[in-house]
């Protein structure tokens, strides 16, 4: 009898052959209709995902920034009222 094993790998072969005959090369025409009238990568999607996670790290590190400058001076002023 054959094994399970033995036939997964081979529907496993014989799907992965399918997977790379499905994938086709753009032609000549397609490529030249999609310059003319193609987005030219125009994504406003993708812009404003990009922007906004540059907005949060911004805000993050501003964010910081201005907890690290209030410990510091009240550090410092605990500092100074302990020589006293």
């Amino acid at each position: 009898m054959v094994d399970e094993k033995e036939v997964k790998e081979v529907v496993e072969e014989k799907s992965g052959d399918v997977d790379k005959k499905k994938t086709k090369k753009k032609g000549i025409l397609s490529r030249i209709w999609n310059v003319v009238f193609g987005l030219r990568g125009d994504d406003f999607k993708k812009r404003l995902q990009y922007i906004s996670k540059e907005d949060a790290t911004l805000h993050s590190r501003l964010k910081r920034r201005s907890l690290r400058w209030r410990r510091t001076a009240r550090n410092l002023v605990f500092f100074l009222l302990f020589l006293r």
